[in-house]
């Protein structure tokens, strides 16, 4: 009696999502991978090495492969992928930033999305060819990005996927034994100066003095949650994950348009989150658990939002124009005569300050006393250019979160 050979079985395709960007341009994928995932597909993800924890206990990702941006690694115009058709016609990779990837060790069908400038391509800078992304929400733009119907798509999956693990849970429910409710986590920077909020620090002082709690403050320059006592201990754990848990077990995160807010819905946290540079629909228009406050929202004055962060490399028109105002003419014109190399050390603009016709820069300065002065006016203009973006200063944060916590009693 013969045997008959049984058939091999086939793998189903891998689909590879590649995307460069900050914290949370990653962890839009993850709605992606979902999508995918419920297809049949195995789901790898390449994005920035240090992004990688995130993508951890994801039952949706197999694989997350660490890109770099140094050396040999560094992100090309062409792409991550260089693909070839081979013939059956299935895509191959044959060279690839991304050493997992390379010739023969993966399967010869490849499916890849590749969000190169999805988001930062995409604005009203003059370098981008569309301004889709400032009106399109993120959710819908990732998924029809990788061939998925937005509309076949329910609104509650439409989200951030993220995954604690119970130990991760345990330990910041340990760090939080004991403490004053409410427990608010405050996160006011963004890698944009016209997202972040300069006054976060009072506001939770006023929400502390007249509702009490446990207030933790991020700290941009340790990269850790502060409290009155100090720095909260990590132990081993990833800064990240550590963050996520802490969130999850928080009863409210008050944060910038950036990762944190993302993540809080992902673990389906409270979040108040500002919005100053885009509107708020294009980033959280299926969040269920945001209180979103849209500053410069689209109403009966036609206010469109500040488009500063991509006409202006970040930078507040306004504020640019008092930084420019908070130094004399004479000054400005002695800044311009420096070399170029003085102008980056002092950390001023390449381009010479405008004057009027006819000022002079200052000639009654001793030459033992140039570096000094220089020193001295361009640490004003530079002061005065850091100052708060015009958009949110009349944006009174602690009002706000009183507003919620006293509704919640």
């Amino acid at each position: 009696m013969k045997h008959r050979k049984s058939k091999p079985v086939k793998t189903p395709p891998r689909h590879l999502l590649i995307r460069y960007g900050g914290l949370g341009d990653s962890l839009f994928l993850t709605a992606v991978a979902h999508q995918l995932r419920k297809t049949g597909l195995f789901v790898d993800i390449a994005i920035p090495a240090h992004h990688v924890p995130m993508m951890q206990n994801n039952t949706d990702i197999e694989r997350v492969y660490p890109l770099h941006r140094i050396g040999p690694w560094s992100r090309s115009q062409a792409g991550p992928v260089n693909l070839v058709k081979t013939e059956t016609g299935a895509l191959m990779p044959i060279e690839c930033i991304i050493p997992q990837y390379e010739t023969g060790s993966v399967p010869r069908q490849v499916r890849y999305t590749d969000y190169f400038r999805i988001i930062e391509g995409n604005g009203c800078h003059p370098s981008a060819e569309t301004g889709n992304s400032d009106y399109v929400n993120t959710y819908d733009l990732h998924l029809s990005w990788a061939g998925i119907d937005p509309e076949m798509v329910p609104d509650s999956e439409k989200r951030p996927f993220y995954s604690p693990t119970s130990d991760e849970l345990d330990w910041a429910e340990n760090v939080l034994k004991g403490v004053n409710h409410p427990i608010i986590l405050w996160q006011p920077h963004a890698s944009a100066p016209a997202r972040s909020y300069y006054r976060a620090v009072e506001n939770a002082q006023a929400v502390e003095k007249k509702i009490g709690g446990f207030h933790l403050l991020w700290d941009k320059g340790l990269n850790k949650w502060m409290h009155h006592t100090g720095a909260i201990d990590y132990g081993d754990m990833n800064p990240l994950r550590a963050t996520a848990a802490l969130i999850a077990k928080a009863d409210l995160l008050v944060s910038a348009d950036t990762f944190v807010s993302h993540l809080a819905e992902a673990v389906g946290t409270k979040h108040l989150t500002w919005y100053s540079t885009v509107s708020a629909w294009t980033r959280s228009k299926y969040y269920k658990h945001e209180i979103t406050f849209d500053l410069h929202p689209a109403g009966a004055d036609k206010l469109m939002p500040c488009k500063c962060h991509v006409i202006t490399d970040a930078r507040c028109p306004i504020v640019e124009k008092e930084a420019l105002a908070a130094i004399s003419d004479k000054d400005k014109a002695f800044l311009n005569t420096l070399p170029p190399q003085v102008r980056q050390q002092l950390k001023l603009p390449p381009e010479p300050f405008p004057i009027p016709e006819g000022v002079e820069a200052r000639r009654d300065l001793h030459p033992d006393t140039i570096g000094a002065f220089a020193q001295s006016i361009a640490q004003t203009y530079n002061i005065a250019r850091h100052a708060e973006p015009a958009c949110i200063k009349g944006f009174h944060l602690a009002a706000e979160v009183l507003k919620y916590l006293e509704g919640q009693k």
